[in-house]
């Protein structure tokens, strides 16, 4: 018997030869039975240590595979084999192929083959780095099988997708060099048209351990019952409502199609949450329980203490920052916490960057692993902050020439004739053409009125009587790039100027933040991060705020499992709180109402959840 196993962590961990489906909700002690079954697969079976291979989803999630079961095994441990898919799938091509870590792709070498399609397919774009990150996506998607719709291939047309994909092969042929997508797609083809190398690894990896199986795609699963034939010693455990990877080809259907597939198969359901207090639980199993294409189940906490969920209601995200950071504040100041006991988990990587940007301001520390994209280097970015610096004095022709015609004023460069734009000299440029001399007469209006203006009331003054917005949905058309995005970064930027009473203030407080966030992988402080990055995380106190319509859900999900892969995300966030755990949402926002998210509603029916004050469903 294992000390401290749960009836249902002992029949897991006890299961021998054959297959096995273990769902294994949030907090069960995933890791804690796979690594005890390697107790029983040496010591109870008397299996060769080299015949085990303990698959995970990241090289950080094998690593502590690899430490727990050296703590509890010794030096056997060092035997086994534990790894990615990709590293696993790279072995066995390195092997039949003898590549070496040299014809892996990375990443300098990747940005150079992909900016080299860019320019040779002369794809336009106000957001090179996006253009680059969704071509590299696409392309992946595409090699992995999917069949893209229009709507699917966002800046990219079709045709300029299938170009892509063809340059992309073309050159990594002649490189020599594999990408991870390759790794799967390559061992895939060996091991269906090369029998002799797939006896080899089918006796090599007599007992396969699969963890976070719901994240697998269909092509890793069939690779996977390739490696696992005859014997079908394959064990593998995940959690179907936290399957939130469905952009990467994850299904949460696969667990039910492994028990298709395996009918003789053991299952065995870890329904006791030892990580979360009893209140983040029964919220969370309310809220995932509305989902239809789930494996039914029921989940109770072994800690049945802890304090009811609080769900606030903001008059707009400035009063939900200033709430929550003094929160924050308050809990660190008196000793009762410390900052890195606190996480804020937000649903795009945008409002990190807004968190990121207020927790600066705060003097409050922080730490965040992602890369959080700079908004204001985008170009609607740029674009306002050029209008903004014109409108308090900066007229130099850089700065003007960057707003002049956005939107479209038909003023020609060579109208403005030194380093200093004068209107003056514009408008007697231009005395002979009546109506672009109306243009300028109303820019140089509209400029004065700018300048009276706090930096809120100015940037949406630029976005809607200036017709910017209007410009920028007219410019995604014209140049194949995303609209919805650009005039979403113009409204998140007009968002984020609430609470600045200068142009002076707002810059400043930017500059802290991007002086913050070169530091933020490294120190101390409040965990700050997108809902999909803290999968496999917990805090003791977990914030979620953000949540309207729109929001989360993430823009208008098409179809219902889109909706429920959102409803699987917030989920996964929920759960990730171990004592307490915030939800909040607001009643405004880019300058019109907001609905509180529909998977707050039960909650709010029913729940014992405090709700201050009640929203308007």
């Amino acid at each position: 018997m294992n000390q401290n196993a749960s009836a249902a962590q002992q029949a897991a961990i006890l299961h021998g030869e054959g297959p096995a489906a273990v769902i294994a909700g949030p907090g069960s002690g995933k890791t804690f039975v796979i690594t005890r079954r390697l107790n029983t697969l040496l010591n109870v079976l008397h299996t060769d240590p080299g015949e085990i291979l303990t698959i995970t989803y990241t090289n950080k999630a094998a690593a502590e595979m690899k430490r727990r079961a050296e703590a509890l095994l010794g030096s056997t441990a060092s035997e086994m084999t534990f790894g990615t898919f990709h590293s696993v799938f790279f072995s066995i091509l390195r092997q039949t192929f003898h590549l070496t870590a040299d014809n892996i792709l990375k990443n300098k070498t990747r940005h150079m083959i992909l900016d080299d399609i860019i320019r040779t397919l002369r794809l336009e774009s106000t957001d090179p780095a996006a253009l680059m990150q969704e071509l590299a996506s696409l392309i992946s998607r595409v090699k992995n099988g999917a069949v893209l719709s229009g709507g699917e291939t966002g800046l990219l047309t079709g045709a300029e997708l299938q170009d892509a994909c063809r340059l992309y092969e073309k050159r990594m042929r002649e490189l020599k060099l594999i990408d991870f997508d390759d790794m799967l797609l390559k061992c895939r083809k060996l091991l269906l048209q090369d029998e002799r190398t797939l006896r080899y690894w089918q006796g090599r990896f007599r007992f396969l351990q699969i963890d976070e199986f719901q994240d697998i795609s269909p092509m890793q699963y069939e690779v996977v019952k390739l490696l696992a034939l005859p014997e079908n010693n394959l064990f593998v455990v995940g959690d179907d409502d936290q399957a939130i990877y469905g952009f990467r080809g994850a299904t949460p259907g696969i667990l039910k199609t492994f028990r298709e597939d395996f009918p003789e198969h053991k299952l065995c359901i870890l329904s006791q949450n030892f990580r979360s207090a009893k209140p983040v639980v029964e919220a969370a199993s309310l809220v995932i329980s509305e989902n239809k294409d789930r494996i039914e189940k029921q989940f109770e906490a072994f800690d049945c203490t802890g304090e009811p969920v609080s769900i606030r209601e903001y008059a707009d995200r400035s009063e939900e920052i200033r709430e929550t950071l003094q929160t924050i504040r308050s809990g660190a100041e008196s000793g009762r916490r410390v900052y890195e006991d606190y996480a804020i988990l937000l649903r795009t990587n945008a409002l990190a960057g807004a968190w990121a940007e207020a927790l600066a301001a705060a003097g409050i520390p922080y730490q965040i692993k992602e890369s959080v994209r700079d908004i204001y280097d985008s170009m609607p970015g740029k674009d306002l902050f050029a209008y903004l610096s014109v409108a308090s004095g900066d007229m130099r022709r850089a700065s003007f020439f960057r707003i002049m015609n956005r939107p479209f004023r038909y003023i020609s460069r060579s109208a403005a004739g030194s380093e200093t734009v004068d209107f003056a000299e514009l408008k007697a440029y231009y005395r002979d053409s009546p109506a672009v001399l109306q243009r300028i007469e109303a820019l140089e209006w509209d400029l004065g009125r700018l300048k009276r203006l706090k930096p809120y009331a100015a940037v949406h003054y630029i976005l809607n009587a200036m017709g910017y917005l209007e410009f920028l949905r007219e410019y995604g058309a014209e140049h194949h790039a995303d609209a919805g995005a650009l005039t979403g970064t113009a409204e998140e930027i007009a968002e984020r100027a609430r609470g600045f009473d200068s142009l002076s203030a707002w810059k400043e407080a930017i500059c802290r933040q991007r002086e913050s966030a070169k530091e933020a992988p490294e120190k101390a402080g409040v965990h700050l991060m997108t809902m999909h990055a803290s999968k496999g995380l917990e805090f003791r106190e977990v914030f979620l705020p953000g949540l309207s319509e729109g929001t989360v859900p993430y823009g208008r999900p098409a179809s219902g499992n889109n909706m429920e892969e959102e409803r699987r995300l917030f989920y996964v966030a929920m759960t990730r709180a171990k004592k307490r755990l915030y939800l909040s949402f607001c009643k405004t926002g880019g300058g019109r109402s907001l609905r509180p998210s529909r998977f707050l509603k039960g909650l709010m029916d029913g729940s014992s959840a405090p709700v201050c004050p009640s929203p308007d469903f």
